[in-house]
């Protein structure tokens, strides 16, 4: 009898080493992303936070002037998630969210979008090392253009 009780306990005491292990590697993810990777001037943002259960969150978001033009703190929810819905920026440029937990003393996750302003051309260019003594580089030209009635 005895023996089957040690048994058990180290089952019981096994499962739950593992419960928490899993835990703890499920709590260290973070994430942040917008909808859309562009925006047209004051068009509807949405930003998806992702994380821990029911997890306090600090989201700043600096313009392309480097200002601060929005800042707001939230929770996930039970599945570890969260929405943010902006009324979109006016001004055209490159946007980048700052995601940082409160338990953490430290930027954990940021992103960025683009405003477009209409009429305008903007380059964006990305480098990748495709060996250890190459790089290529890609530059794509994004244009806008709409009409509009004023």
């Amino acid at each position: 009898m005895l023996r089957h009780n040690k048994k058990t306990t180290l089952i019981i005491l096994f499962t739950s080493l593992l419960f928490i292990a899993a835990s703890n590697y499920a709590t260290s993810e973070y994430a942040i992303a917008s909808s859309q990777e562009s925006y047209y001037p004051s068009e509807d943002i949405y930003l998806i936070i992702s994380g821990p259960s029911y997890m306090d969150y600090i989201i700043t978001i600096i313009g392309p002037f480097g200002g601060i033009v929005y800042s707001d703190s939230g929770k996930t929810d039970i599945g570890g998630l969260s929405y943010k819905h902006l009324t979109g920026f006016r001004d055209s440029g490159i946007y980048r969210v700052v995601f940082e937990v409160d338990e953490v003393d430290d930027v954990v996750e940021s992103c960025e979008f683009i405003v477009l302003d209409v009429g305008l051309t903007y380059t964006t260019t990305s480098t990748t090392q495709t060996t250890s003594t190459s790089t290529s580089t890609t530059r794509t030209t994004l244009t806008s253009t709409s009409t509009s009635i004023l």
